[in-house]
């Protein structure tokens, strides 16, 4: 019974430490589900494990469950229930292949190389989700300070469950703990070094400076769909646009959120919202669905001077929520709009001097789409998050600031009914509009080229550095450093 019960505490902890900022709790169970995975040759027919499996999925997706409000609560279960049956499919497969590394002499190494890899597989195509950097690569953790030098969130997981595999080891005995804590205390002292020294040695020239007007114009969910009410909202944001550049006459970009009128309307929001309203000369910034070739896109629109600047297209899309996985067309069989996604290569706005990295919703959680190397003056988050409750809406901040210390570079986040906010190129929050609140941010925000030195350059090939460190010792034909 106590293995039992000892599985549902790790599977609960794990899930928990996401929601209540518990975050030097992960590389611990981490390195607690490694231990028993190493001391148990079929641990994926272990009851315990399966159970341990299950309640971390049923507790990481219980926000699924605010979607009642909308859907009604019998559908909101099911709902529920089938995500958090996909998502324990992938992560069993994912675990399950464990096994077979295993068989490999001192396979074991390569556990945190496959896991990065599997964990990169999850950010992509049907998959959709990045499951284990978000409990990683938090701005509220311990570890964010690895991240002004590492290359991006997947090489800080890759660095923690490498520690978590020691720790497995130390637990399980697997090998020669003497000489082994020496060889992974030097390399990851060099690595922990090198990263605080580029942390201490933050070098940024404050160039220039721009005012940012964020909106929330806090539409309730059944509204925002109503067809009825589309003008009235379309009303409703030119009302706040004029408020905002009133106030603050000085505003260069005003972002409003994502999807502001769910319905085609391109051209009436742009006479609305560009010739109908005070905006002027700005940039104006919101999202909208688009069609384009007979395909319709989550999209991200700019517009100045009242004419078409540029627009991005969501490249990740919500599985379920806006395409159908494994079918070869996104096909609607409800009344829903379902999206085509947006190509590889759109990553960046250039509008005249301004380079701007654009995401849509839940995009933020994938640092690989907006690439660190880019030297993006702004990004730009737009999203709607009211379908679910506040943990999510937190969650959804906080991989916002993270991606703003990723990159070194401020970030604007417009949500429809929250939390807005405009963040600092230190993940600081500048100024936040709560949740359920109507409410405007303009901020001058500084634009800071970020200047690397020598030793944040070499962190950058800090994944090559792990991934060749873990390949070595799995290669080592002697028994030096293990046990015979």
């Amino acid at each position: 019974m106590m293995k039992y019960i000892t599985a549902i505490i790790i599977g609960l902890l794990t899930a928990l430490s996401y929601f209540l900022e518990l975050y030097i709790l992960v590389p611990i169970t981490i390195a607690l589900t490694l231990a028993f995975i190493l001391k148990n040759n079929k641990f994926y027919k272990k009851p315990e494990f399966l159970l341990g499996l299950i309640t971390f999925v049923l507790v990481h997706s219980h926000w699924f469950l605010s979607l009642h409000f909308w859907t009604g609560l019998s559908s909101a279960v099911v709902i529920y229930l089938g995500i958090s049956l996909y998502f324990f499919i992938i992560l069993y497969l994912f675990f399950y292949l464990i096994k077979y590394l295993l068989r490999i002499p001192k396979g074991y190494f390569l556990i945190p190389v496959y896991w990065i890899m599997g964990e990169w597989l999850m950010t992509k195509g049907v998959f959709g989700y990045p499951f284990f950097s978000l409990y990683l690569t938090q701005v509220g953790s311990p570890f964010k300070w690895l991240a002004f030098s590492s290359i991006n969130g997947h090489a800080l997981t890759l660095y923690l469950v490498t520690i978590s595999l020691f720790f497995a080891l130390l637990l399980t005995k697997t090998f020669n703990i003497k000489r082994n804590i020496v060889l992974f205390s030097i390399f990851f002292l060099i690595i922990s070094s090198v990263a605080m020294s580029s942390f201490l040695d933050q070098k940024h020239e404050k160039t220039r400076k721009i005012e940012i007007s964020v909106i929330q114009p806090n539409i309730s969910q059944k509204n925002k769909t109503d067809e009825k009410l589309f003008d009235q909202n379309l009303n409703k944001y030119k009302e706040l646009i004029n408020k905002a550049v009133s106030n603050h006459p000085e505003t260069d970009i005003v972002i409003l959120p994502e999807n502001i009128i769910p319905a085609l309307w391109e051209t009436k929001i742009k006479e609305t919202l560009c010739f109908n309203s005070e905006i002027g000369n700005r940039l104006c910034i919101f999202g909208q669905p688009v069609k384009r070739d007979n395909r319709i896109y989550n999209s991200m629109l700019f517009y100045k001077h009242g004419d078409y600047v540029a627009e991005y297209h969501k490249r990740q899309l919500v599985p379920f929520g806006e395409y159908l996985p494994f079918l070869s067309d996104w096909v609607s069989l409800t009344d829903m709009i379902y999206y085509y996604p947006g190509e590889k290569e759109e990553n960046m706005i250039s509008i005249k001097s301004l380079k701007i990295g654009p995401l849509i919703c839940f995009e933020s959680a994938f640092s690989a789409l907006i690439p660190v190397e880019k030297n993006y003056d702004l990004g730009v988050v737009l999203t709607n998050d009211a379908w679910f409750n506040k943990y999510f809406q937190l969650l959804h901040l906080k991989t916002v600031q993270f991606r703003a210390i990723e990159h070194q570079a401020p970030f604007a986040f417009s949500s429809n009914t929250g939390i807005s906010a405009v963040i600092d190129h230190n993940g600081k929050i500048m100024q936040i509009i709560p949740s359920n609140k109507t409410g405007i941010i303009s901020v001058s925000v500084s634009l800071p080229e970020y200047k690397k030195n020598a030793l944040q350059q070499i962190m950058y090939f800090l994944p090559l550095w792990m991934i060749i460190f873990l390949l070595i010792l799995t290669a080592d034909k002697h028994n030096y450093f293990y046990k015979k």
